[in-house]
């Protein structure tokens, strides 16, 4: 019995081909790698754990603004013009603060994407200019067309929306957890009877992920 022949690049033709694990795993390994192995992946990482304390911090002064309303309008029912002004400056101080909170967000988020594109921009140059790239790239068919504006573009794309949509739902997960203890506490002195005055009593804390979710 003969071993099948090979063909002209040395490989057998019964030969299974070779799958390449394209896997979630493996895209997102390569990815960090390309992104924080890049020679701004320390500034990304300074400037991710920057913009986690300013998403803590902006949910911490909203917290903050949402206990000021109580005093405030208790200052009002009582007619206290000493005191509905101080609630008035305080809530300038938690509105400004507020403000430049969100404006420097705004100011890291934008420095990530970008941060995040040159990284991988760099690391696809570095893949690109590999011997015999060119040569593979030309016949490469409609894929291989103006390889450069894809590259630029693929990325822009990449590091965008991964931003946005980590940045979104880490805010999102932040404001949930901060007003969790605030809905609970309001919970305790409300409830809820099925069935009239002497009915069962239902507790309606069960319902705080939908009312968190409302309330953001």
């Amino acid at each position: 019995m003969t071993d099948p022949a090979p063909d002209a690049a040395g490989v057998p033709e019964d030969a299974e081909p070779q799958t390449v694990d394209t896997g979630l795993r493996k895209q997102l390994r390569s990815m960090r790698q390309a992104v924080f192995g890049s020679p701004v992946g320390k500034r990304v990482i300074v400037l991710i754990i920057l913009l986690l304390t300013v998403v803590l911090v902006t949910a911490y002064g909203q917290v903050l603004l949402n206990h000021w309303n109580k005093p405030f309008y208790d200052a009002i029912s009582r007619r206290d013009v000493h005191d509905f002004l101080m609630q008035l400056g305080v809530f300038f101080i938690i509105a400004g603060s507020l403000l430049v909170l969100n404006v420097f967000q705004r100011w890291l988020v934008e420095t990530t994407k970008y941060k995040l594109r040159e990284g991988l921009t760099t690391d696809l140059l570095n893949h690109w200019m590999l011997p015999r790239r060119a040569f593979w790239l030309a016949n490469a068919g409609a894929m291989g067309v103006n390889p450069d504006q894809r590259m630029s573009e693929d990325a822009h794309k990449l590091c965008d929306l991964t931003t946005d949509l980590s940045v979104g739902l880490f805010r999102a997960t932040v404001l949930l957890v901060s007003f969790a203890g605030v809905l609970w506490t309001i919970s305790n002195d409300f409830e809820i009877r099925l069935g009239g005055p002497n009915g069962t009593k239902v507790d309606p804390r069960p319902t705080l992920d939908a009312a968190g979710c409302t309330s953001q």
